[in-house]
């Protein structure tokens, strides 16, 4: 189908105010702590960021995983974390509010997003991870890479352990990557997936 000037191309957006003020007032940074937030569901992945776990322990003792999300694969994860022995670093929080979720990205060394390219959505959480200003560290996928571009995010091949280790094992390393960094690598985000930006294009 050619395009012609008729057609424009609008992504839905974000509310980047509302979060920047939601994570003004967050506390300190928790370092060596993981956070995932996504429907428990295996498009999300979130299997991988257990199987990366132990291989992580052995070099940083105070890992930790935080799991925002309900959904049906909760008892299968639960029982990987049994068979791993890793249940005592992994915490299952369960559903939680937007407003939530946005505090405890801000609040978390590192935000992971693990998911496989079949069936995933559009990608605007990732958007709310970046602004949010923490390492965020995500599945190399088209949406993701639509989305984030180059900037603001490391990336790490699909569905792969071993990369997300690696690629963990050297943020968690960096003692900069602690610092908060609210808006970083956020042009991108305010150029094409606020919801004021949104909004203007409808108009």
């Amino acid at each position: 189908l050619n395009k012609s000037p008729r057609h424009q191309l609008i992504y839905n957006g974000i509310d980047i105010h509302q979060i920047e003020s939601l994570i003004d007032s967050v506390g300190p940074i928790l370092p060596q702590h993981l956070i995932a937030v996504g429907r428990l569901v295996p498009e999300k992945g979130h299997a991988v960021i257990l199987q990366a776990m132990p291989k992580l322990m052995d070099e940083f003792p105070d890992l930790r995983l935080v799991l925002l999300g309900a959904g049906p694969q909760l008892a299968k994860l639960q029982q990987l974390a049994q068979q791993m022995d890793i249940t005592d670093r992994i915490e299952f929080r369960g559903w939680v509010s937007h407003d939530t979720a946005i505090r405890e990205m801000a609040l978390h060394h590192c935000v992971v997003m693990p998911s496989r390219s079949v069936q995933e959505g559009f990608g605007l959480a990732l958007a709310e991870a970046i602004t949010t200003g923490r390492p965020v560290v995500a599945s190399d996928i088209e949406i993701f890479r639509e989305v984030a571009g180059e900037s603001g995010v490391t990336y790490f091949s699909e569905n792969n352990a071993a990369d997300l280790s690696r690629v963990l094992g050297a943020i968690l390393r960096d003692p900069r990557s602690i610092d908060s960094q609210p808006g970083k690598a956020s042009a991108r985000i305010k150029a094409c997936f606020s919801s004021e930006r949104m909004g203007k294009n409808y108009l």
